[in-house]
């Protein structure tokens, strides 16, 4: 026998995504599309219904105020065909990225364009493109305040 699965959104699921215009970092409205858009693809085993799944995924992200061509072009890579290698675990790295931590200040964005642009410069030198691979993350700590000193 044939197992069909499907997903199953329950009927007072109101689909509230995260709105684009949110305080949220550019990538959680794109790990939100293409997320939701996996879940589909994992969870209908029949074409026809997970196009469905899709169509109306696109119409609810459009209605929530994300670009139709933003969505169109994210979602136009998940296809059914490849719903078999979706359903397989791939095992993470098990690397630790290095941190890059300072105190926060109104010169933050600039300290990250620093940073990252003297990447490549430190990529040149074999063993440190040996010991750092990738990008840090950039971490900024709170600004000491008055209330730090008087309460502690």
């Amino acid at each position: 026998g044939i197992l069909d699965v499907r997903t199953h959104t329950k009927p007072t699921s109101k689909q509230l995504y995260v709105h684009v215009s949110s305080y949220h970092p550019k990538g959680v409205g794109k790990g939100l599309i293409i997320g939701e858009a996996l879940r589909y693809l994992r969870t209908n085993s029949n074409v026809s219904i997970f196009q469905q799944q899709m169509s109306k995924h696109e119409s609810t992200l459009t209605k929530r105020g994300y670009s139709a061509n933003l969505s169109c072009h994210l979602l136009k890579s998940i296809r059914h065909e490849d719903r078999a290698k979706s359903l397989v675990y791939r095992q993470k790295g098990t690397r630790i990225p290095l941190p890059f931590v300072t105190t926060f200040s109104d010169m933050a964005p600039s300290i990250r364009r620093i940073v990252f642009g003297k990447w490549e410069k430190l990529h040149s030198n074999d063993l440190l493109k040996k010991i750092f691979p990738d990008l840090p993350i950039m971490a900024f700590c709170k600004n000491p305040s008055i209330g730090n000193r008087m309460f502690r």
